[in-house]
């Protein structure tokens, strides 16, 4: 999560951005949204450690919260 953490914190624009964690198997597959629900990012074999399943959060004034 530390890379994820970096990106989110490094990027231009201001508000809040939703994302989407996907694991099944080997693969991870990132999405990223901003605000007002446009698609940011989309990144397939995105390099993150977590455990299989749907893992959805929120980033907003620099801090990064699973809901």
């Amino acid at each position: 999560m530390i890379k994820l953490e970096s990106y989110l914190k490094g990027r231009k624009k201001p508000g809040p951005v939703y994302g989407l964690l996907i694991s099944l198997g080997g693969g991870v597959e990132l999405r990223l949204w901003d605000g007002s629900g446009h698609e940011e990012l989309n990144f397939e074999n995105f390099d993150v450690d977590c455990g299989d399943g749907l893992h959805c959060f929120k980033f907003e004034n620099g801090t990064l919260a699973m809901l």
